[in-house]
């Protein structure tokens, strides 16, 4: 609803990753409401150390059409992580799982 829209500042995942200091995230919680696929596909995967992520998945593609849930789960597999399903994570507005948790694959293998 555009009556309820703000206009705000954005800067890229990326450049406030760099801004903290530290390129190591242990846990990243991403939940922007349908422009998490937007965001990941800027990220420049081989300069940031990302070990988990949740990420809010179901709205992928109502906001930017063209895109699915299916899509961007495909897109952080191929990145290597491994996804998880979010205990309760039903969202029943969208009849879809609202939420995805993602493992790199090296954190898998060594505390799995």
């Amino acid at each position: 609803d555009r009556a309820k829209a703000l206009q705000m500042q954005c800067f890229p995942l990326y450049s406030i990753i760099m801004a903290a200091g530290n390129r190591t995230i242990n846990i990243l919680f991403l939940d922007v409401e349908g422009a998490e696929f937007r965001i990941l596909k800027t990220l420049p995967w081989d300069k940031v150390d990302i070990e988990i992520m949740s990420v809010e998945t179901d709205l992928i593609g109502r906001v930017f059409p063209g895109e699915s849930q299916d899509d961007i789960r495909k897109y952080i597999e191929s990145k290597g992580y491994t996804r998880y399903k979010h205990r309760n994570a039903w969202n029943p507005k969208t009849g879809l799982e609202q939420n995805d948790l993602f493992v790199r694959n090296d954190i898998v293998k060594k505390y799995g």
